[in-house]
């Protein structure tokens, strides 16, 4: 059964997982500057919601994505829902600070439905709590964190927060059930191989379980 809810923050409709109940998935799809100039206009009709990189690292301007301006102008012109997320490599107090700043800096007086933290660099992963914990703190419940299953394990094993976590399996470009993650999540990022109208080349797709906005 569904439980058919209306968003009033992202103006969609979507489906609540309660006891007993199903929920409608979400098509998210997230995008950088490696994706070149996207055709939001064709993308649209295709995608429930997108996740686009502000970009990576300390707050310099020669390290934001190059395309996060057209690519969120786009969105609003368009009304396509969209989360940002940005790529850490922080290695020190400093640096989470900076980096917190970085999103700020670019997601300033736009319609942001989710800020998320990409922790991918393990040699760092000593520090993944204390920034996670830094970033929930300033960008509030509508936050999270991406991560591979290595981290929940480990580094950030008992840690609470919003969850996007990928496992590709084959990366057949398709939803591999089997190998989905064992984990409470929001998002399952399963391929970096699917194919979208609007988008040259591949881009990575996830399956989404609540409101995007939520």
């Amino acid at each position: 059964r569904y439980n058919p809810s209306h968003c009033h923050r992202c103006g969609g409709y979507f489906c609540i997982r309660r006891k007993g109940m199903l929920m409608a998935e979400q098509r998210v799809i997230d995008v950088s500057e490696h994706q070149g100039k996207i055709d939001w206009k064709r993308v649209k009709n295709h995608v429930d919601a997108v996740i686009l990189r502000t970009g990576y690292g300390d707050n310099t301007n020669r390290q934001d994505d190059k395309y996060f301006e057209y690519n969120v102008e786009q969105c609003e012109k368009y009304g396509i829902p969209y989360g940002t997320y940005l790529y850490s490599y922080a290695g020190n107090s400093n640096q989470i600070k900076s980096e917190i700043e970085h999103e700020k800096r670019l997601t300033k007086g736009h319609n942001v439905l989710s800020h998320w933290l990409d922790l991918e660099e393990w040699n760092l992963r000593y520090l993944n709590k204390q920034i996670a914990t830094a970033w929930l703190k300033e960008f509030g419940e509508n936050s999270g964190v991406y991560a591979g299953q290595a981290f929940w394990r480990d580094p950030l094993k008992g840690f609470e927060c919003r969850r996007w976590i990928p496992a590709y399996g084959t990366n057949s470009g398709k939803k591999e059930k089997k190998y989905e993650p064992p984990f409470d999540k929001d998002g399952w990022q399963f391929t970096s191989r699917a194919h979208i109208p609007g988008i040259s080349g591949n881009v990575d797709e996830s399956v989404w379980y609540v409101p995007f906005c939520n």
